[in-house]
Formats: structure tokens, sequence, C-alpha cells
């Protein structure tokens, strides 16, 4: 007979399991086809997939991919542990570097937006300095969510610093020099674009938390990239398709977004959302929201029109001028806790439709059965210590 004493020993002898399952044969075997191998995975076990499923949303783009992949037809957005450290692909020492031996990774986010000429992801680095002397062929806008570093101008060699919070455009031309003070931490969005008519500015533009939190702003536009920020009060806008696509980040309050066919997601502070081109939904704004934004054009269209009706009617066609601030406060921290490890972001887009969805009915909750028997495989096939410890906890927690 199985005793609560035996299943609780530290080591859960096979001899333990054995009259509630045979013992497998000594020739070792793959785990069976869906068997959770990380903890993870255990736990975000819900639901048995439907035996003849029809096709589901599209999969989020994989993480460290060198390829662009499709963008989804819905909004997506993650939460900033999707970008912690943990996350991100370690490249190794940079090649180019001519003070210390900065180490920087990286992890995508999303790509092919705009058809490809744009994709956004985050990027790490520690302490370090390289020039890049080959002027930029894209225009790169950042969000700084921690750490501190430097940009030179290439017109005069003027240093522009910045820090947690701060946003930051580095002009399709401009070549100069990088330093990181401190380990630094951004969400980047990198635009692919024609050279603006009649020349632009290549001197970095850096817009400090605090004028970020002064209200709607727009502190850089060429037309074909847009960048500022947004803020609202309590309201609901229905969103008209526009040939733009956004990202930006949550800087304050609470937003839910939803798409034409009804799957929502709730927005808050460190979340990271991507609007794609020809988007249609909803945002309703819960509380005061601010976010750090940046907006791509299609071609043979620019961005533009007040801030404040960008969303209504397709979004304008007028444009702003730019402007230029210097960061300061060095005193700042990160804006937001990393959180724990995520294995892939949550998706606003959680169906391609509801009418493709099978019925409820289609996808069963996996029973208590079910469970106590995946338990028990992953006690017999696994050799993650902390998965046997977690699958243990969970047979025990059963059979009381």
């Amino acid at each position: 007979p199985v005793t609560m004493a035996s299943l609780v020993s530290v080591q859960f002898a096979a001899s333990s399991v054995a009259p509630l399952r045979a013992r497998p044969s000594t020739v070792a075997t793959p785990p069976p086809r869906g068997t959770p191998t990380t903890i993870n995975a255990f736990f975000s076990l819900k639901t048995k997939p439907a035996a003849s499923a029809v096709s589901t949303a599209p999969r989020p783009p994989a993480g460290t991919g060198t390829s662009d992949p499709t963008p989804p037809p819905h909004f997506a957005s993650v939460s900033s542990s999707f970008f912690s450290y943990e996350q991100q692909a370690v490249k190794g020492v940079r090649a180019n570097c001519d003070v210390g031996q900065p180490v920087d990774a990286a992890r995508l986010f999303v790509g092919g937006i705009q058809n490809g000429a744009a994709s956004c992801g985050s990027w790490g680095c520690t302490e370090g300095g390289w020039l890049s002397p080959k002027p930029r062929t894209s225009t790169e806008w950042f969000f700084v969510l921690a750490g501190r570093g430097s940009v030179s101008a290439p017109s005069t060699g003027e240093t522009f610093s910045f820090g947690p919070g701060d946003l930051v455009v580095l002009p399709k031309g401009w070549s100069g020099r990088w330093d990181v003070t401190h380990r630094i931490h951004k969400i980047w969005v990198v635009h692919k674009h024609e050279d603006v008519a009649g020349g632009a500015a290549v001197d970095p533009v850096v817009v400090t938390a605090r004028a970020l939190s002064g209200g709607n702003l727009v502190a850089y536009d060429v037309g074909s990239t847009r960048a500022g920020s947004w803020c609202s009060t309590k309201c609901s806008i229905n969103i008209t398709p526009r040939q733009v696509a956004e990202v930006f980040v949550v800087t304050k309050g609470t937003m839910f977004i939803t798409n034409s066919d009804g799957s929502a997601r709730r927005c808050g502070v460190g979340d990271v959302v991507h609007l794609p081109e020809a988007w249609n939904g909803s945002i309703d704004v819960v509380d005061f929201v601010r976010t750090a934004f940046v907006e791509i054009a299609g071609p043979n269209f620019s961005v533009g029109g007040d801030l404040e009706t960008k969303y209504r009617d397709g979004g304008g066609m007028t444009q702003s001028s730019g402007q230029t601030h210097r960061a300061s406060n060095p005193e700042r921290g990160a804006i937001y806790q990393v959180g724990p490890p995520v294995p892939v972001p949550v998706w606003g887009h959680r169906a391609a439709s509801r009418s493709a969805q099978p019925s409820q009915s289609s996808q069963p909750h996996v029973s208590d059965k079910s469970k106590y028997d995946l338990c028990l495989t992953i006690l017999e096939t696994s050799k993650d210590q902390d998965l046997l410890a977690v699958a243990k906890a969970k047979l025990l927690a059963y059979l009381e």
C-alpha cells in the first residue's frame, strides 16, 4: 500500500510510486509527447489541444531569431520581464570596443513591421565604450529602462547623456561614439526608410523623463518616423485603421487594449505594446495614462497630426517640428522592477478570431486524473530536480 511517509521521502524512490504505476523499462525512453520539461511549462498547462483544431493565432516571433517574422494581425503586448537580462541572448564582447570589455545581449520582440522596414526588441550592455564611425542606414528610437550612457554628435562631438526613463533617437546618417557608464537596458525600434527630402539633422535627440512627463510632446518628426510622449485622461477611444505602425512603452497609468475580435489585454507601467499598421480596435484608459512612443509610416505616407487626435479618423498628415532636449538628473533609478523571467510573451491576439476558435467543449480542462498521471510521468522521466520537486508536491496535494 502507498503511504504518505513513503511519498514524502526525500529521494521519492521509484518503489514508492510503483503500486500506482508500473516502473518504466530499464531502456531510456523520451518523455511522452506533451510532457512539460520545465517548471514554467508545467504551471502553464491548462487545456488539452483539440485533436482537429483549426488554425490558431500567429506564433510569437522567436526571441533571438535573425529573420524578421511577419508581425501579428492584432496588437502584441509584453511585460517588462520579457526583456529582463535573463531573457536576452548574450552576443559576447563587442569587437569594436576601445574602453573596457562591454558585453551586449538582445532579444527580439516584433520584426517585419511595415513589410520589413522596422523591427523592435531589447538590448543590454555592460560598461565600456566604442566608436561607430559608419553612418547609420536606419533611424533608431530607444527608451532607456535602466542604466546610463551617452552618445556623441557627429557635427560637433558634443556628448548627449541619457538615463532611466529617457527617450533617444539616433537619426539615419548618425555616426559617433557610444559609452555605457552603468550597465544599460533599453527597448529599441529600428526603421529603415528613404532619405528625408531636403536633408535632416543627424545629431542625437535625447528627451529626458521629466520632459516626457510634461504632457503630449513631439520630440522627433521627419515624416516617416515620429517620436514623443502621449498622455490621456480616463476615456474610451475607438481606433480607426492608420497607415502607421506604433510601438510604445507605458510609463504611467493603466489601459485596456481590445482587438476588433474582442480579445483584449490590460497594459500597465513597463509594458511594451506594438500596434501594427492598419490595426483597428479600441483603447480604454482606466486612469491617467502616459506612453513614450515611436510611430512608423508606410511607403508614401507621413506620420503627423495632433497627438490628441492621432488615433481618430486614420491619423493626420500634418508634420510637426522636432525638438532636442538634453538629459539631466543622473540620480534616477530604474523605472520598473524586473520581474521573474517568462518563457514567452503574453500576446494580445490570443485568437485569430472568435469564430475561428474551437468550441469550449472541444477544449476540456485537464482533469485531476490527467494531472495525477502527468506528475507520475515527470517523476519517472525528468532529471530536472526543481521540476521533480514541483511534481512531487502536486502529487502529494492530489493524494491528500
